[in-house]
């Protein structure tokens, strides 16, 4: 499991994590890059999401 974050301030964020890579390194997908099943969270000011 990978993560990247970017955080900002009073506490605002943005999370990326990758789950499962898909084929790496030895295929890749049909449009030339990878796969990946992940999630994506944001939280800034009162707002907050997080998809899967």
């Amino acid at each position: 499991m990978y993560e990247f974050v970017v955080r900002g301030k009073q506490g605002c964020f943005i999370l990326i994590t990758l789950d499962d890579v898909f084929g790496f390194p030895n295929m890749t997908s049909h449009f030339g890059a990878y796969d990946v099943r992940g999630t994506a969270e944001i939280q800034s000011g009162n707002y907050y999401v997080k998809v899967t």
